[in-house]
């Protein structure tokens, strides 16, 4: 009786915390290839009602996982001008579980302004867990720590949606490449095969 009454009150307070916290705004997700088992990197635009303190986290909670073994990076940037930001490139990453995860960019962030958010897959297995057609919410919520008795700023429970296309068929296709490796002398074979195969999935899937 007394861990459920314990276990209540913890809820209560969690759920007076979320009713004090702002509102976090945000535009539609983009997504480095929105196809099931593509997707990797994926850009969350956001602009927060109240301060982010230096030692806070951004929490990420997706409807799919990103994995956890590594966990995904993140980079965090100014909108109004594109330039990356933080003392730490990628982020201090924590995973709570493989759907949620906490970054912190060491340096206060500020309200009413536009930051971008990279969140890059790391770990390849996850790719293979995204399924066709699939549609999810992600949420995202500013918090003091990575515990259950964290301070919320500010969050957003539906933040955005996003859906993950089919893999298109490629029976049949034919594509004309137009360029040359020799468009690129000054660069290695290594570098020139990675910039072809980029460009023909681009091709592949119209991006």
């Amino acid at each position: 009786m007394k861990k459920i009454l314990l276990l209540t009150l913890i809820a209560f307070l969690i759920s007076i915390k979320e009713s004090q916290a702002g509102q976090i705004l945000g535009w539609e997700v983009g997504i480095e290839y929105p196809i099931a088992r593509f997707a990797r990197k994926f850009s969350l635009y956001f602009q927060l009602e109240n301060p982010l303190p230096s030692t806070g986290y951004i929490e990420v909670r997706f409807p799919l996982s990103l994995g956890m073994y590594p966990t995904p990076t993140g980079k965090l940037y100014s909108l109004a001008d594109k330039v990356q930001i933080g003392k730490k490139p990628n982020g201090l990453t924590l995973a709570t579980s493989p759907l949620t995860y906490f970054y912190n960019f060491g340096v206060d962030l500020a309200p009413n302004l536009w930051y971008g958010l990279d969140v890059v897959l790391q770990d390849n297995d996850a790719l293979a867990l995204q399924t066709e057609n699939f549609t999810g919410i992600i949420e995202m919520y500013t918090v003091s720590a990575v515990d259950d008795y964290r301070i919320i700023y500010d969050m957003n429970a539906q933040f955005q949606i996003f859906v993950l296309g089919p893999k298109p068929p490629v029976d049949g296709l034919s594509i004309q490449l137009d360029f040359s490796i020799d468009d690129w002398p000054e660069e290695s074979a290594s570098k020139r095969l990675e910039v072809g195969s980029k460009y023909i999935v681009r091709r592949l899937f119209n991006f």
